[in-house]
């Protein structure tokens, strides 16, 4: 796992960065210091929680060394260390058969380009900061399809332009893309093979939509590209309003 967090970390290096802790999840520690000691633990716990790195060979060890050791070792007061050496042997021996899973953080560099890197925890992220993290773990190296649900929803449309669009044009030699979507940059700069216009029918709450067959092809074909005029440019008047404004 750690191998593979330093592979996706170098290869979206200055975007995405990936760390594995061994053992991090200390949640089976502490509940059987929970259900084997008792009492007010909850101070134990998070002395126990704030320590860098635990080994529980070594906590085992220490615990059939007593209370001093404990104290010494991990900063606890003498009722809490005396508390778990009280417990009885089985304690250190149950400490030692637990095994704590590993934990991934993961996080986004949040900082405008060219200004020092600000890394952010996912916890941390906004709802699109999130989706652009988790979009371009998924845009790596894979054979597997890609499917999207309106990535636009969450997602700008700069960081689609400069970031999924290119990915896909790349990727798609070898790999699967079906996107949902309003954004006409994703098939018309991704250049679609194949481009579905859904038409509602019925009632909404139905789910039901047809496909007409000329609303089916590439961007090529005079009716999609039509449609996409229509329905994802805003129409041709839309367009040119918006490019005039602009100046471009």
């Amino acid at each position: 796992m750690d191998r593979a967090a330093k592979k996706v970390s170098r290869s979206l290096k200055g975007r995405v960065q990936v760390d594995v802790t061994a053992e991090g999840n200390r949640e089976p520690l502490f509940i059987l210091l929970r259900s084997g000691v008792g009492g007010q633990l909850s101070n134990t716990i998070e002395k126990l929680r704030a320590v860098d790195s635990i080994s529980l060979a070594s906590l085992a060890h220490t615990c059939r060394r007593g209370p001093d050791e404990l104290r010494a070792k991990y900063g606890l007061t003498p009722t809490q260390a005396r508390n778990i050496v009280d417990a009885g042997p089985e304690i250190p021996m149950r400490i030692e058969e637990l095994d704590l899973p590993s934990t991934t953080a993961i996080q986004l560099n949040t900082a405008p380009s060219g200004e020092p890197p600000s890394w952010q925890t996912l916890e941390e992220l906004s709802k699109g900061q999130k989706a652009t993290a988790v979009l371009l773990l998924l845009l790596l190296d894979s054979d597997a399809p890609l499917v999207v649900d309106q990535p636009e929803d969450d997602l700008d449309n700069r960081f689609i332009t400069d970031v999924v669009v290119p990915r896909m044009r790349t990727e798609k030699r070898r790999r699967q893309f079906m996107f949902s979507t309003h954004n006409a940059n994703i098939p018309v700069l991704g250049d679609a093979e194949l481009i579905l216009g859904l038409t509602a029918k019925g009632e909404a709450s139905d789910g039901l939509a047809q496909i007409k067959g000329e609303h089916l092809g590439s961007i090529d074909t005079p009716s999609v590209r039509g449609l996409v005029e229509d329905l994802l440019e805003g129409g041709r008047y839309a367009f040119e309003t918006r490019r005039l404004k602009y100046g471009f």
